[in-house]
């Protein structure tokens, strides 16, 4: 799996983010540390640096650079396999959900999908996170991961962290955004 975070972030370090596609999740008061990934670079890429933009097709595909400023992909390796709730099938329609519903809202619904989340949590004791395709790269399964479900040693990182704002992790964030529709200013 791959992960993209902000250089000040351990590799497979676990983040109590405030607001995210499916969290906050509280348990007791207080908030389940969480770590987002995905299944390749791009998923990974679309997940976190472009995740905020409208859906392929819409006006206002730009990104900054200065936005890429401190971030790096980092590949981790789980040493065990892990149960994931799937938000990705018949899995939103076995809740009651329409697909895409939870997947595909834009951040200002991120506070709905932290409820979703915090029910299928109370609803399976041993899921460990959830698994859905990429909102801005549909080949690619984007995961999140909760803490106190999994543990601190379930994640081995591979190699180092490799930066996203210069070298070939620049030409690999250019390259999706050519992809993609998306232009770099």
């Amino acid at each position: 799996m791959v992960r993209c975070h902000h250089t000040s972030q351990e590799r497979a370090g676990f983040s109590f983010g405030r607001i995210g596609r499916f969290r906050p999740v509280e348990v007791g008061g207080r908030i389940v540390p969480t770590l987002y990934a995905a299944d390749s670079e791009d998923g990974a890429l679309a997940e976190r640096v472009f995740r905020d933009l409208p859906p392929s097709g819409f006006p206002g595909r730009h990104l900054a650079r200065s936005d890429l400023s401190g971030l790096c992909l980092s590949r981790l390796t789980p040493r065990e396999d892990l149960r994931l709730g799937e938000l990705l099938g018949q899995g939103p329609a076995a809740l009651g959900a329409f697909p895409g519903q939870l997947t595909r809202a834009p951040t200002r619904f991120y506070g709905v999908t932290g409820q979703w989340a915090k029910a299928i949590r109370w609803g399976t004791p041993g899921c460990q996170g959830l698994v859905w395709m990429s909102r801005q790269h549909d080949a690619a399964r984007a995961l999140m991961l909760w803490f106190d479900r999994v543990g601190g040693n379930v994640l081995q990182a591979v190699g180092p962290p490799e930066p996203i704002d210069s070298g070939d992790g620049l030409q690999r964030v250019e390259a999706f955004a050519r992809r993609a529709g998306i232009v770099l200013v």
